[in-house]
């Protein structure tokens, strides 16, 4: 029986942890810790992920005290020196870089996907690092890597090609069961979405890039095009809310950090079709067909609109060459409108 760490800090961590134990550690000792920073409501997260039984224990790692209080609470866990496997999610985290550093040379360390930057993984440090100059967690050295694993093999762009594996989410035997769990993870009821289009949204104003007049006139515009037909699916940390409300802009009525694959498979199930239009400035949902839900891609019947060049972020560059990218590798079809009289004439 091997024993195993999963670090959290995302809904789409969680989601990929739980992926991963199931297909390859369901008889292991496996041990989930999740962080404070960005995840909410964790007691009662915890106790759903306890129940689920995709995880043997399940702990809370505060991450909104001292460098030194974090690093004693991973210590009093005691749980390092006997890891026989890493799965590691966040170089952001105090805790996570902190057991990076310290395992034993006998551990594995494998990198969990964690989205666009996991496929061009040495630069996109690099770059992190460079922008975050101060942040707290401890600077780590990915050469230390075993493995890397990844939900589609064919978009990785950086060194180390020979550390990456396929997460085999067709390994899953029981696929309704196990959205089953899921569902009681995230506490999703699931309802089917009755417009026509989805507009992703990203957290810009927390990386203090985007002025929020320039968000209010960009969704204005969108809500003139598709008027009562598009509804938002709010990113995990967005926090205007009350602007959307004050803009008469209907948002998903669930908790914004149930993953967007969670949503899909469930609107899929029984092989029903799921037919809209996906739109974002930035986000990898669009993807999510040639990624997370590449088993199920057959029953995905979406028109992709990627609307970067109509709204200007600095993280544009880099999403455009994730989706050139995804475009070359897997043949995915998306429209990039320059201009909002080119993105109404994709209406509907």
């Amino acid at each position: 029986m091997k024993r195993i760490i999963f670090d959290i800090n995302t809904p789409f961590q969680l989601l990929i942890a739980c992926t991963i134990s199931e297909i390859y550690y369901k008889e292991d000792e496996k041990t989930l810790l999740l962080s404070n920073s960005l995840l909410k409501d964790l007691e009662n997260l915890k106790e759903r992920i306890i129940t689920s039984t995709f995880f043997s224990r399940v702990h809370i790692i505060n991450e909104k005290i001292s460098k030194e209080e974090i690093i004693k609470q991973v210590q009093a866990l005691n749980i390092i020196e006997k890891t026989d496997i890493f799965h590691f999610s966040s170089y952001s985290t105090v805790f996570s870089c902190y057991i990076y550093n310290n395992l034993p040379n006998s551990s594995t360390i494998i990198l969990n996907e964690e989205g666009a930057a996991s496929y061009d993984l040495f630069n996109k440090y690099s770059q992190f690092r460079e922008n975050f100059p101060n942040l707290r967690a401890d600077i780590i050295d990915l050469n230390k890597l075993n493995k890397i694993y990844l939900l589609n093999e064919k978009l990785y762009i950086s060194e180390r090609k020979d550390l990456i594996n396929q997460i085999e989410i067709n390994k899953i035997k029981d696929i309704k069961s196990f959205i089953k769990k899921l569902n009681t993870i995230y506490n999703y009821h699931p309802k089917s979405i009755k417009e026509k289009a989805i507009f992703f949204t990203q957290n810009f104003i927390d990386y203090k890039i985007i002025k929020k007049d320039e968000i209010i006139d960009f969704c204005i515009k969108l809500k003139e095009i598709y008027k009562d037909e598009i509804i938002f699916k709010l990113h995990p940390f967005d926090k205007l809310h009350e602007m959307y409300n004050s803009l008469n802009i209907k948002y998903l009525d669930i908790n914004s950090q149930i993953p967007w694959e969670l949503i899909v498979y469930n609107e899929t199930l029984d092989n029903k079709v799921f037919e809209k239009t996906l739109l974002s400035v930035g986000s990898t949902s669009l993807a999510s067909e040639q990624m997370y839900l590449k088993n199920i891609s057959n029953l995905i019947k979406t028109k992709n609109i990627l609307l970067i060049d109509i709204f200007d972020t600095p993280f544009n560059k880099n999403t455009n060459t994730f989706y050139s990218n995804l475009s070359k590798k897997t043949g995915f079809k998306y429209f990039c409108p320059k201009n909002y009289k080119e993105l109404n004439s994709l209406y509907p």
